[in-house]
């Protein structure tokens, strides 16, 4: 059975290049544009991977990040940010996620990062 994998990222090309990557490597993938749908979504879809953007529309992904750490369903669930800018996650937050990466970034790394978490 697959793994599934939700990424949110307010680019669609984004969107898209990690879904065809985590695909191709035998992931199922859910795409969102912002965190307002994502725990409705997790009602319904057991999620093994969260990839979240830090630049979100509406809530910062590390904010988001910060309360799905707070709940019970998804707390294990591992979590990588991405970023253009890496300086943006204030040190103390950074035990909110588990793995950062910076845009852009290497398939191999991406694909390396992902597979050691699920």
């Amino acid at each position: 059975m697959p793994k599934k994998v939700v990424v949110i990222d307010d680019d669609p090309l984004i969107l898209e290049s990690i879904s065809d990557m985590l695909e191709d490597e035998g992931f199922t993938t859910v795409c969102l544009k912002d965190g307002e749908a994502l725990f409705n979504i997790i009602k319904s879809f057991n999620v093994h991977l969260l990839i979240l953007d830090m630049w979100l529309p509406g809530e910062k992904g590390i904010e988001l990040a910060k309360k799905i750490r707070h709940n019970k369903k998804m707390r294990k669930v591992p979590i990588i940010m991405i970023s253009a800018q890496e300086s943006v996650i204030p040190f103390e937050d950074r035990k909110y996620i588990d793995y950062f990466i910076k845009k852009p970034f290497s398939i191999d790394d991406f694909l390396g990062k992902v597979n050691r978490l699920v």
